[in-house]
């Protein structure tokens, strides 16, 4: 008999382990059934998965346990999920792939995220940045979509206090996130430091939690003082949500007219949001001495 390679057997040991110690159902049996594939998986760990451009793997995403993602594929080697604007493969043993068969799918994301939206009129009854002035690309796309955390409440955000500003650095990061709660102390520290120095700058949090709560919870447990972009309306502000890159945290720096400065993502290749800090101070430096 042909002893068998290295993936090969490797993608053995996985599907006997799953077997094991998930019932009959193996991975290797979905896999063989497109009728069962799932539209949706859950991520149950947070695990790195490798981003892919077309079959070629092109670098690597960390991705955060608790996320619905939307089954592209299913592989020998993984499942495909699309991932923010990437293409992912994960491992089978970090989803719930052997339960969330085509008869019982996940949760649809549009399900959970979908909230009922304000009227427009009413949601940019918010007192607007610059009233009388120009107002730049920006704070058009944040105009009455923002909320602050005021006495442990989500309220309306004064777009009065953007007067000013001419960086932004846009935050994706989510409550269920391991990273994210490591990073937000430091996050925090940073922002103090850099509003107490350049007040010509603001944070803005895009939150990839899974319910206006569990946005709010993690706010709270943060103690964020900068603004948000309301639950329900972050599928609304595209010009801001196309910003974010395959994984999170993930901190983008932009100007007043929304040009990318500095992204936690090169390409396919993580380098996180530390490196946007950084690249924050100099920015705001340059600036403020007409660099």
């Amino acid at each position: 008999m042909k002893p068998r390679s290295a993936p090969g057997l490797r993608f053995a040991i996985l599907t006997t382990l799953l077997a094991v110690n998930l019932g009959a159902q193996t991975y290797e049996a979905i896999l063989a059934d497109p009728a069962s594939w799932p539209k949706e998986i859950e991520v149950t760990a947070t695990t790195k998965g490798s981003v892919l451009q077309g079959d070629k793997i092109t670098g690597a995403a960390l991705v955060g346990a608790g996320r619905r993602l939307a089954v592209l594929q299913l592989r020998a080697d993984g499942v495909v999920v699309r991932s923010g604007s990437a293409n992912v493969l994960l491992p089978p043993d970090k989803t719930n792939i052997l339960t969330a068969t085509a008869a019982a799918p996940v949760e649809p994301v549009s399900a959970v995220t979908a909230q009922p939206e304000p009227p427009a009129r009413a949601a940019r009854a918010v007192a607007a940045p610059n009233p009388g002035g120009p107002i730049t690309a920006v704070q058009r796309s944040l105009l009455g979509r923002l909320v602050q955390l005021e006495n442990g409440v989500l309220k309306p955000y004064d777009m009065r206090k953007l007067n000013g500003v001419k960086f932004y650095g846009i935050m994706f990061s989510a409550g269920w996130c391991g990273p994210c709660r490591e990073f937000a102390p430091h996050l925090l520290d940073s922002y103090r430091s850099i509003r107490n120095i350049y007040p010509e700058f603001e944070l803005v949090l895009v939150s990839n939690d899974h319910s206006p709560a569990d946005m709010l919870a993690y706010m709270r447990e943060e103690n964020m003082p900068w603004p948000a972009i309301k639950f329900s309306e972050i599928g609304n502000a595209d010009e801001i949500r196309r910003l974010g890159g395959p994984g999170i945290p993930c901190l983008v720096l932009i100007d007043g007219e929304g040009r990318v400065l500095a992204d936690s993502f090169k390409g396919n290749d993580y380098l996180g949001p530390d490196s946007v800090l950084d690249a924050t101070w100099r920015a705001l430096k340059k600036s403020r001495h007409g660099g």
